[in-house]
């Protein structure tokens, strides 16, 4: 097994940023906390974001390094290949990550997209009006996103765009030039047919996501 593919199965199938993994910032759960009430009360400034210090936050960045490079190596299959995405090697695997045992099918294996556009979405529907969810989850329906995706029809440029203009109106102005930016790189690097560049781009969606729930 090369080192990619040991990657590919030791990486999280789920992206760093999930409504899971946001819900110690939940209202009940900071009422409930006596001195984090305390310091709200009487330091006016306070902001909240990630912890990203010491042993823990070096083990989290390593995660996320795994992830983030399993996910481009999945994307990649589809930016240049379209609806030919090529099937994985033939012999066999051990990893439970990357194998399923009735087939060697891409559409029947494991991956990280469709979790991850789940992910997103989800998240986002904590940010935004309930009147906005159902348009969500049209938007990152998993099946027909996957189905596109795998057809080479999928156009990821134009959902962003969208995704873009909602969190525009759904989050705070000093917000606006993040959101933009993050549909530019999404914007380029699909044209340009990068899978790493997407990927980048993709870090800084959740980025924003996780900065509009952490301030």
């Amino acid at each position: 097994m090369t080192e990619e593919e040991g990657r590919l199965c030791t990486a999280s199938l789920d992206p760093p940023v999930t409504k899971e993994s946001l819900n110690e910032l939940e209202l009940n759960k900071i009422v409930n906390d006596a001195r984090l009430r305390h310091d709200l009360n009487f330091e006016h400034e306070i902001m909240f974001r990630p912890n990203t210090l010491g042993t823990r936050g070096a083990n989290k960045k390593h995660e996320e390094d795994l992830y983030f490079e399993a996910l481009a190596n999945e994307l990649d299959r589809y930016i240049r290949h379209g609806a030919n995405p090529p099937s994985p090697p033939s012999r066999p695997r051990t990893c439970p990550a990357t194998t399923n045992r009735k087939s060697h099918n891409p559409a029947t294996t494991p991956r990280r997209v469709p979790r991850m556009i789940a992910a997103i979405r989800e998240v986002v529907k904590t940010l935004v009006p309930a009147a906005k969810w159902q348009t969500v989850d049209d938007q990152f329906d998993v099946e027909l996103r996957m189905q596109e995706l795998e057809s080479g029809i999928c156009d990821m440029a134009r959902l962003i765009e969208w995704l873009g203009e909602l969190l525009l109106c759904s989050c705070s102005p000093m917000r606006d030039s993040m959101v933009m930016a993050m549909v530019t790189k999404t914007r380029e690097a699909i044209s340009a047919q990068d899978a790493q560049r997407l990927v980048n781009a993709i870090k800084d969606l959740f980025g924003v996501l996780e900065t509009m729930k952490l301030v």
